[in-house]
């Protein structure tokens, strides 16, 4: 675990996505407790197959639900419409698919508008190349979360 300005990110990699889908999702449902869920997620096979797929019904299965699902094209340089309408929605938290680009948007935005809503998402977020993206004060400011995958589903 990788700890910045006291906040503690976690790291995983190389989890095949259906199944790292399907654990983050027990995730965001027994450990951070969400009950309303928004998702941000790249318009591809990679960003909308997860969340429409696992993620939306496992959330449903155990007992939280998947309000509102907003979908962003590769190469965005705004998301800030997509977060409008997820926090318009009452949302506890966010669930991000995609790369780090898109992502660190993501992060900047939530911040720059004031919501700080809680971040939880794929490998996207947890590469270096997303935290090179971020001010030291996004940084610093953001919880973001990726769950390590201790088993062998």
């Amino acid at each position: 675990m990788d700890s910045r300005a006291g906040r503690d990110i976690s790291k995983c990699q190389g989890v095949i996505d259906s199944s790292a889908a399907a654990l983050f999702t027990e995730y965001i449902v027994n450990d951070l407790g969400w009950k309303r869920v928004g998702a941000l997620y790249e318009n591809t096979d990679y960003g909308k197959l997860p969340i429409e797929n696992i993620v939306g019904p496992g959330l449903a299965a155990g007992g939280s639900e998947l309000v509102i699902a907003e979908a962003f094209n590769p190469g965005d340089v705004d998301v800030s419409g997509q977060l409008l309408r997820i926090v318009d929605a009452g949302v506890d938290g966010i669930i991000y698919w995609g790369h780090e680009n898109e992502a660190s948007l993501l992060v900047r935005d939530n911040q720059r508008l004031g919501f700080d809503l809680p971040l939880a998402g794929n490998t996207g977020i947890v590469y270096p190349a997303f935290l090179e993206l971020l001010s030291v004060e996004d940084q610093a400011n953001t919880d973001c979360c990726q769950p390590i995958c201790l088993d062998n589903r």
